[in-house]
């Protein structure tokens, strides 16, 4: 609505009622007010932001510097563009910003070897096939979860993580995807993931690979509850040890022929890769990440090495006198620990396991049973006889003693649950033991349900945790990260349940003796 005014009042602004005064060319209007925009998200903020220091760095360019990106481009403005996306990019990866273009070089290739999406727990992780390469870094954008109708999801991408030279193994984006999207509850759909080169010398940057991965949320009430079993493989009378490897990929570690079994559907059905280099125990493994899987055995002591995901393996030899790798565990970052016996060394590598040193014998204890990654540097081991846990919080360079654990002789199992929670497996009396301050100091949760071992322990997520005895093979569980217990009773007549693995989605696996069955668990919804 216009508004004419007379010689008292000849103009107006502000607002009345719902209206605003708005001038125009015809004078001054009477509108209707709007509510103003939103607003802008932090990204959002930090996208406007470096938009605007790359305008601001242009301006100060000189005509020199500006001449070399109009060679490229072909105009002035193209320049600018060209100038901008190179700007942006390196910034946004943090790298140090060009003035002048200084040539182009070839992309390195960066592929994708894994992607993968636990629902239930919230877990989201990359692996790439090979270190990034010098000269770039690697921005990783994901999605939020989108429904199956979603197809332009190109836009929906959101930088989670830079990857810098050298960077390999397992990238853990679960903080930064919960920070960026929040939790996966009820929620199901699918999550792309997309990798961006961005070269250090020129900032040009371009897509090197993409994956996408179903995610499903997985009522926690049913997991790991009812198990079926898929019978036993190959004549074996104990599956010691089995190892999540990714994209489907398990292994299992058996006894008495020293036989490595692989799955490649989520443990369903089970291939025979033989014998292993004369061993009879398959005693522990480990997945280091990108393909690259070890094996501890005995008795000959070797490490065993797979750079395919498992499905063939050299022999790294026998390691300093030891008779048996009890215990393995990847620390990141290409170090990776190892525990013997009978002397009680603790092994260290820093080369993927591909060369290892000798830290020595810890406390006078003969063996290494179980070692878990805490994070941050701390390191658990647990160890026999005296049941001491020992605890390094330099990546398991040195260690202190904790002492021997409410008159335990053995300390089978340890794993991190979260946050500081952390749960250790004993023999003979088969108590559960539990710290709430990254295994600094424990609590005795009792003997459960008159065990002598808690050999294995498995972290589901969501606060669920399950256990394998003996005897009488119960499998344990519980849903409050560990502090109290229920028995879903022995399984299949077996007398241990030796290992158990979650597999992500509420999938759970376990092996037996002396059946050597492989059983498994999947979620009711």
């Amino acid at each position: 609505m216009k508004s004419k005014f007379g010689s008292i009042v000849t103009f107006a602004s502000g607002g009345i009622g719902g209206q605003a005064f708005q001038p125009s060319k015809a004078g001054v209007s009477l509108r209707q007010k709007t509510s103003p925009k939103s607003q802008p998200s932090s990204s959002q903020s930090q996208v406007r932001a470096i938009f605007a220091a790359a305008a601001a760095a242009w301006r100060e360019l000189t005509d020199n510097q500006r001449l070399t990106w109009a060679n490229v481009s072909g105009t002035q403005s193209d320049a600018f563009q060209s100038f901008r996306s190179s700007y942006q990019n390196l910034l946004s990866a943090g790298l140090s910003t060009v003035l002048s273009y200084p040539g182009k070089i070839n992309f390195p290739s960066v592929s994708i070897a894994s992607f993968s999406v636990d629902a239930l727990s919230g877990s989201v992780t990359l692996e790439l096939s090979d270190p990034v390469q010098a000269g770039c870094a690697v921005n990783v954008f994901v999605t939020p979860i989108l429904s199956a109708g979603v197809s332009n999801y190109s836009a929906k991408f959101r930088k989670l993580a830079t990857l810098y030279t050298g960077q390999f193994g397992t990238i853990d984006l679960s903080e930064v995807f919960q920070n960026q999207y929040g939790t996966m509850v009820n929620r199901t759909g699918k999550i792309y993931v997309q990798t961006v080169t961005v070269l250090e010398n020129t900032g040009a940057s371009r897509v090197s690979d993409q994956a996408v991965v179903n995610a499903t949320y997985v009522a926690p009430g049913s997991v790991g509850v009812n198990w079926t079993s898929l019978g036993q493989q190959f004549s074996q009378t104990y599956v010691l040890y089995l190892a999540n490897i990714g994209n489907g990929i398990v292994l299992a570690g058996t006894y008495p022929d020293g036989l490595i079994l692989r799955s490649t559907d989520y443990g369903l059905s089970w291939s025979n890769l033989g014998q292993q280099f004369g061993q009879s125990y398959i005693y522990s493994l480990a997945n280091i990440g990108n393909g690259i899987v070890l094996a501890g055995t005995s008795p000959g002591g070797l490490i065993l090495r797979s750079n395919d995901y498992g499905l063939t393996w050299s022999n790294l030899g026998q390691q300093f006198s030891q008779s048996l790798i009890s215990s393995l565990a990847n620390i990141g970052n290409g170090i990776v620990l190892a525990g013997t016996g009978p002397s009680g060394l603790i092994l260290h590598s820093t080369d993927y396991g591909l060369t290892w040193s000798n830290l020595g014998q810890q406390f006078s204890q003969s063996y290494i049973y179980s070692l878990a990654n805490i994070g941050n540097g701390i390191v658990l081991a647990g160890t026999s006889p005296g049941g001491l846990i020992l605890r390094s919080t330099d990546y398991g360079l040195s260690w202190s003693n904790l002492g021997q654990q409410f008159l335990q002789s053995e300390i089978l199992s340890i794993i991190n649950i979260s946050d500081g929670i952390v749960l250790a497996g004993t023999y003979p009396s088969g108590l559960i033991l539990r710290s709430t301050d990254y295994g600094l100091s424990w609590s005795n949760l009792g003997q459960q349900f008159g065990r002598s071992y808690i050999y294995s322990l498995a972290n589901i997520g969501n606060g669920i945790v399950l256990a394998g005895t003996y005897p009488d093979g119960l499998i344990l569980r519980s849903t409050d990260y560990g502090l109290s217990w229920s028995n879903l009773g022995q399984q299949f007549l077996q007398y241990e349940v030796r290992s158990i693995i979650n597999i992500g989605n509420g999938i759970v696996l376990a092996g037996t003796g002396a059946g050597g069955l492989i059983l498994r668990s999947i979620p009711i919804n």
